[in-house]
């Protein structure tokens, strides 16, 4: 997703932009190649609008409330062509599956990004290590960045109950993780050492246990719900 810093850099420097975003490789099938454009204005009179291309409607809000919808759009673009909604009340919602790779590009406005130091392109790269079950009433995930390929962070992102707006709760480092997170990246192969180190193979086991019966209970929901009634 778009680091919170990087976005409030941009916005404190009065820079407008836009972020391109590049389909990943298995999701977007219908037109493999198309990026999909996103534009956020300038701030002015403290709100900032948020655009897609091609569509005319825009979402205007605090600089918050445009950064968590704006990555739930850019999660939301892996589709087979349906288009994205800036409301998020229609088409595709975020899918946050372990191991999805996201990728984009953010163009400063030129003249203005230059002069302020920012590069003509900056391409960033998330990977939602950790994903949450659409089932799960808090859909928390795992996220780690790069921007122009040097890593920037992990972050705790949250989606909300409508799964319209994706939002940095906090920065993790990997080398001081609360156990609760600390958890959820040993269950999927992550952090283990440290884990197992730090809290034990049972609590390593106990973890992996969990993890692996919510992943069944989600596939029996969805397989279950899917049965044609008998009559």
């Amino acid at each position: 997703m778009l680091p919170a810093n990087l976005f409030y850099d941009l916005v404190d420097a009065r820079i407008a932009f836009r972020v391109l975003r590049k389909p990943s490789s298995g999701y977007q099938w219908k037109d493999p190649w198309k990026e999909i454009e996103f534009r956020v204005s300038r701030a002015k009179d403290g709100l900032i609008s948020l655009t897609i291309e091609g569509d005319k409607r825009k979402l205007i809000g605090s600089a918050t409330e445009i950064l968590s919808r704006l990555n739930a759009l850019i999660v939301a673009a892996d589709t087979n062509g349906v288009p994205l909604d800036i409301d998020m009340e229609e088409g595709p919602t975020p899918i946050l599956d372990d191991g999805k790779p996201i990728d984009f590009s953010i163009k400063p406005e030129k003249a203005m990004g230059t002069s302020k130091g920012f590069p003509e392109i900056i391409n960033v790269r998330s990977d939602i290590i950790v994903g949450s079950l659409p089932t799960e009433k808090d859909q928390i995930s795992i996220v780690q960045s790069w921007i122009n390929k040097k890593f920037v962070g992990m972050y705790v992102m949250l989606l909300d109950d409508f799964a319209t707006d994706y939002t940095e709760m906090t920065r993790l480092s990997p080398n001081a993780l609360p156990r609760e997170f600390h958890a959820m990246l040993a269950s999927k192969g992550f952090e283990r050492e440290s884990f197992i180190s730090l809290y034990g193979q049972s609590e390593l086991d106990k973890a992996r246990s969990e993890a692996d019966q919510k992943q069944s209970d989600w596939i029996n929901a969805l397989t279950g719900s899917r049965r044609a009634p008998r009559g």
